[in-house]
């Protein structure tokens, strides 16, 4: 339990999570996984279903893990295996991570993403019908939901949807039956559901090289050229551990009857949007070497890319902060390259 402890970022006992049995769908993902770290610490039950796809780090191989987690390797497609994990594990509370996550790949193979984001979504909330005690499910949707901040404005969790590309279809699809489910069937069930739209998320153990900072990480590493085709990009970064804080901190309301809403935000540390040069520029400063180049086609050059989302609901509601500055996202990220000169520069920016 103290290596467990050890890799969790500011723990605190919350003595609510103990003994509570806690799924989570996804759980060897980025997210999955540190959601994963929180509950055991906090001595819950949990279970995990993931087809590992996603994920090439496994919490099940990390020490004082793979006798802790009871996992289900599946396809979240498949509706008979995630039905009959969920009636096994009998949990109090559902966190929904398992995803189809990439906007390139949801391009290039749009109906698999609808597969595995949509219909996956209805499959895990038709078996959670059929599954007694559940309290309350959260599931994990995106900003890419909404349309682009056109003057550079916040967005709530009222603005107007906006499918822009398949993967925010997908997602978009997904939080369409949470919410029917919501209104329908789990209400005459007193099941409690909801759609979290996240930033983008950062933060240590993130190794899908599409995204941002494990492309700038593999880069370093590799001592190549950081290409970068949307400069000018804006996005609400968070560290992962923020978002673990307040996913707890909203599932924690829901099973105190404190809250029902079908839909939050939560974005970075002080609405902190940042565009992907900046991002570029302060990672090779931190790590003290490293160049790049843009590659941008002209309708890329000409279109500012905005997305800010508005976490004051949240803030003001649950009480929850998210607290990781910007150059303490990168520096985390960061962590695994440096050698003790480099090290020794970072300490003093990772989150204690």
């Amino acid at each position: 339990m103290k290596e467990l402890l050890e890799t969790i970022p500011n723990f605190q006992r919350d003595l609510f999570w103990e003994g509570k049995t806690i799924f989570i769908t996804g759980h060897t993902g980025f997210i999955g996984t540190w959601l994963s770290r929180y509950f055991l610490a906090q001595g819950a039950r949990v279970f995990g279903f993931s087809n590992r796809t996603f994920g090439d780090r496994e919490i099940l191989d990390e020490p004082g893990f793979e006798k802790q987690i009871e996992s289900y390797t599946g396809d979240i497609c498949d509706v008979e295996k995630i039905s009959d994990a969920l009636i096994k594990a009998r949990p109090d509370y559902i966190f929904h991570a398992a995803a189809q996550p990439i906007v390139g790949r949801a391009i290039e193979n749009p109906k698999e993403t609808l597969e595995i984001n949509a219909i996956g979504t209805l499959n895990l909330l038709e078996s959670v019908i059929k599954t007694p005690k559940v309290k309350a499910i959260i599931h994990l949707s995106t900003f890419q939901c909404y349309q682009r901040s056109v003057y550079g404005e916040e967005l709530t969790e009222s603005d107007r949807i906006g499918i822009e590309n398949p993967y925010a279809i997908s997602k978009c699809a997904a939080e369409g039956f949470v919410s029917y489910f919501r209104k329908t069937a789990f209400r005459e069930k007193g099941i409690k559901a909801t759609s979290v739209r996240l930033g983008s998320v950062i933060g240590k153990d993130d190794r899908q090289r599409e995204r941002l900072m494990p492309m700038i990480v593999a880069s370093l590493k590799n001592d190549e050229e950081i290409i970068i085709h949307h400069p000018r990009a804006m996005r609400s970064w968070i560290h992962v551990m923020d978002v673990v804080s307040g996913l707890v901190a909203l599932a924690k309301a829901m099973g105190q009857n404190r809250t029902d809403d079908p839909i939050w935000n939560m974005g970075g540390c002080d609405g902190l949007s940042i565009t992907v040069e900046d991002i570029v520029r302060k990672a090779i400063g931190l790590y003290g070497k490293g160049k790049y180049r843009l590659e941008q086609s002209r309708e890329e050059h000409d279109r500012a890319d905005i997305f800010k989302i508005s976490s004051k609901k949240a803030m003001t509601e649950l009480g929850w902060r998210p607290r990781v500055s910007f150059e303490e996202m990168i520096a985390e990220s960061l962590d695994n390259l440096t050698d003790e000169r480099i090290a020794g520069a970072l300490r003093g920016l990772r989150p204690k």
